[in-house]
């Protein structure tokens, strides 16, 4: 009879675990089927959930699009990392497939050494990486085409990218459905395109634009900005323009025209056009001032210093050349990046000089996304403390940190008021010498003329901006000039170019942002590759800053014995014996020095000492916290369990 339910209970626990199998794969079958395309996305920004602006882009494709994703099988089979991130790319693909209504195709290949699959890699331009010694290489990029044959490619997806995959894809598809270049109308008192000094050669970052752009000349007595001309307005410190220039630029931006803004507190490059001279006023922006009032946006007419940010230059001091931190000379790192903003999530290092700040005035509509940002240890110099010679030293001792970052360059949008509320300026009255009849004559017609075209812009004058403007301004111009971002030789007839910060990719990272449409620059950065520790971030910055006070109190205090030793050792190269007190001041200053460089020694290794400590216990908080609450919680149940099967025993 027990052998009987025994048995029983054997066939039911089989039939269970058979039934839940069956019930398993069915489910999984009925998911499959029915959930395709069902998203959950519980990540803290929503990381892995595609943005109205990619959809926005995949179903207005009007011609059929052609995406050919090449993968080696070497790569992805060798290499966790290209393997899940390959993985991640064939579904975004599928999705974007999927959301496209049959007019995007999407064809996998598997490029091996040899193989057709490599020829038609190598035919569509992508960019192999050598693999094996004996040169082999792998691919790993995507080659898009559209129906008119025009073509676009990703040469490497790189997983340094990954945080920006959708974008990269977007704009892929974006190029391939809209394959016209856009134009760029650029509007600059700076010589870009090169001056007769340098021979007309072209500024690098000018070169660059050119690359991917169609560059239009504007000039400072333009009188016409056509929306439908121009796709981005590039201005670049306009010093002087005229009334009817500023109009255009007016009525471009209220016809919902884009536009990038330079406009320098203090322009230390010279324009070509007007000599800089002591005693002379520092170039400004002035010359946009009008609109900036207009739009509700300040920019400084101080500049400002870092003492986080300031860079390292040689600076004369007698005879002596000190290494020494002038504070204007910004060179800017990730924590000064907008990290969500692909204009700059991506940037390295990016240099300023004597930049101002950008900032909304008081009840402006406006709104403002920081692109650049100085750090918290700042603070505003008048412009003519670094106009004409400064003195960096004069700098440092004169530096109070306000405790506040300033905004270096930043993303105004919303909706304006023009600048000119009363319609287009009127042309100047006819100008000509008296008694001149036939000069009389052809100047009232110019301006019966000039009236006439008046009337036509008036009655095409726009009060207010049609939709909500996207301008990308910088306080500061330098940056694009050579001398402050790459360093250029000749070599065999040509430019070597070796860039040393991404001032140019900046410049084009901002124009590519804004030529594509509003659903492309609705894009934001995907924050998957770099998640930081933002309370270790802020545990290290309170240990630099702590210690460098002392650090810079130490080294002043070095530089002022050092100067008193000079002086004393000075009188005596010009005759004078040193008394015997002079003698023992110096052997009192030479030990003194002695101690404060030991004192310096140990701020410096006390700085390294705590980075690397709290290094240490963040390593080991990540390594061993979790396994050993995961075995805190394992023996908690074991123990309980053990508790309750004693108790079971007892009562039985």
């Amino acid at each position: 009879m027990d052998q009987g339910r025994a048995w029983n209970r054997r066939t039911l626990a089989v039939a269970g675990i058979v039934l839940a199998i069956v019930l398993f794969l069915a489910v999984n079958v009925l998911a499959t089927a029915s959930l395709r395309n069902a998203r959950l996305d519980l990540t803290e920004n929503a990381l892995f959930t595609l943005s109205p602006g990619t959809v926005e882009v995949l179903q207005s494709i009007d011609e059929p699009i052609t995406l050919r994703l090449f993968v080696s099988d070497r790569l992805t089979q060798g290499n966790p990392l290209y393997a899940r991130y390959a993985g991640r790319v064939r579904e975004l693909l599928g999705t974007y497939e999927e959301l496209s209504g049959g007019m995007l195709d999407v064809e996998i290949y598997s490029p091996e050494p040899y193989s057709t699959e490599e020829d038609i890699a190598v035919a569509n331009g992508l960019r192999g990486l050598p693999y094996t010694a004996g040169g082999d290489l792998v691919y790993f990029g995507i080659f898009g085409s559209n129906s008119t044959d025009d073509e676009d490619k990703i040469g490497f997806l790189s997983p340094e990218r990954e945080d920006f995959l959708e974008y990269d894809l977007t704009r892929l598809v974006y190029n391939l459905a809209n394959p016209e270049k856009k134009v760029v109308g650029l509007l600059s008192s700076m010589p870009l395109y090169g001056t007769p000094q340098n021979q007309y050669r072209p500024w690098v970052v000018y070169n660059q634009m050119e690359q991917f752009f169609e560059i239009k000349m504007l000039f400072e007595d333009s009188t016409e900005i056509f929306a439908d001309e121009i796709d981005i307005l590039l201005l670049a410190q306009i010093d002087e323009v005229k009334p009817e220039t500023l109009y255009a630029i007016d009525q471009y931006l209220m016809r919902g025209g884009k536009a990038v803004v330079f406009a320098d507190p203090n322009l230390e490059t010279p324009t070509g056009k007007r000599p800089v001279m002591p005693g002379m006023p520092a170039p400004s922006s002035h010359g946009l001032q009008r609109l900036f009032d207009s739009w509700g946006v300040e920019i400084s007419e101080g500049v400002i210093g870092d003492a986080v940010a300031g860079q390292q230059i040689n600076f004369p001091a007698g005879e002596r050349m000190l290494q020494i931190q002038y504070l204007p000379w910004l060179g800017l790192r990730k924590a000064n990046f907008n990290a969500e903003d692909v204009t700059t999530a991506h940037l390295q290092f990016v240099t300023m000089s004597t930049a101002g700040h950008v900032e909304l005035a008081e009840g402006s509509g406006l709104t403002f996304e920081p692109l650049l940002r100085s750090s918290d240890q700042a603070m505003e110099f008048g412009a003519d403390k670094v106009a004409f010679r400064p003195n960096p030293l004069a700098l440092i001792e004169a530096f109070a940190p306000s405790g506040r970052d300033y905004v270096l360059a930043a993303r105004v949008g919303g909706t304006v008021k023009t600048a000119f509320p009363d319609g287009p300026p009127l042309p100047p009255a006819p100008q000509y010498e008296e008694g001149d009849e036939e000069a009389r004559k052809r100047a009232e017609d110019e301006h019966e003329l000039a009236l006439s075209e008046h009337a036509e812009l008036k009655e095409a004058h726009r009060a207010e901006s049609q939709q909500p403007i996207n301008v990308i301004l910088v306080a500061d111009a330098d940056m694009l000039a050579n001398d402050y971002w790459v360093r250029v030789q000749e070599f065999g007839g040509q430019q070597l170019v070796m860039p040393y910060a991404n001032n140019a990719d900046f410049v084009l990272n901002a124009l590519d942002n804004l030529a594509g449409s509003n659903a492309v620059i609705g894009l934001r950065s995907r924050g998957l590759s770099d998640r930081p520790f933002t309370l270790v971030d802020e545990i290290r910055s309170a240990a630099e800053l702590r210690f460098r006070v002392k650090e810079r109190e130490l080294e002043n205090n070095l530089r002022d014995i050092e100067g008193r030793i000079e002086d004393i050792r000075t009188d005596e190269q010009g005759g004078v014996i040193l008394t015997s007190q002079q003698q023992e001041e110096i052997r009192d200053f030479q030990a003194e020095m002695l101690t404060i460089r030991a004192e310096l020694r140990e701020v410096q290794r006390a700085l390294r000492s705590d980075i690397e400590a709290l290094d240490t216990w963040t390593r080991i908080a990540n390594i061993a916290a979790i396994p050993l609450i995961i075995a805190v919680i394992a023996i908690v149940i074991a123990y309980l369990r053990r508790v309750r099967y004693s108790r079971r025993f007892e009562t039985a």
